[in-house]
């Protein structure tokens, strides 16, 4: 049911394949009826996946104490991919001032793909727009640099060498 709730999950939306959760529940509830014929309403599926990600919840919150015996966290692959999933509705442009800032269309995908957008965002300077130059980036002292610090050097490295 995570697994069909994660797959799901992307396509609720106005515009989308789900109109509402409501809808997405009945037809996971239906795939779990015609599937493996476990009869189970859509209420009883959303109140299944709440108690999960609060057991989830309460286990990783028992492990980051310390002076306590480890838990085993419930279906922590499941819950991983889970949390992975993007549940926010992204502009495909977002202006600022003196920057305009466009989403690739995949934003709303597994945490995956929200990796290597995270890798190509992270290529471009905030204050240009540019993309940063990799040798001033490839420095020994670069990688001990804030990532900020970091953005700003290149900025500034790129204003020097456009002179």
């Amino acid at each position: 049911m995570l697994e069909k709730f994660t797959n799901c999950m992307p396509e609720v939306g106005p515009v989308k394949k789900f109109k509402d959760k409501k809808t997405m529940w009945t037809a996971i509830a239906a795939e779990l009826r015609h599937e493996s014929g476990i009869e189970r309403t859509p209420l009883q599926c959303e109140n299944r996946l709440k108690t999960v990600k609060k057991r989830y919840g309460n286990a990783r919150k028992h492990n980051r104490q310390s002076g306590v015996s480890p838990v085993e966290v419930p279906y922590a692959d499941e819950m991983s991919k889970l949390a992975a999933v993007d549940y926010g509705v992204f502009p495909e442009v977002m202006r600022g001032v003196g920057r305009v800032e466009r989403n690739p269309p995949h934003m709303s995908q597994v945490s995956a793909s929200a990796g290597q957008a995270n890798a190509q965002a992270s290529a471009v300077d905030p204050w240009s727009g540019a993309a940063q130059e990799r040798d001033v980036a490839a420095s020994p002292s670069a990688s001990k640099r804030p990532r900020t610090t970091q953005s700003l050097a290149n900025f500034l490295w790129m204003i020097h060498k456009g002179r």
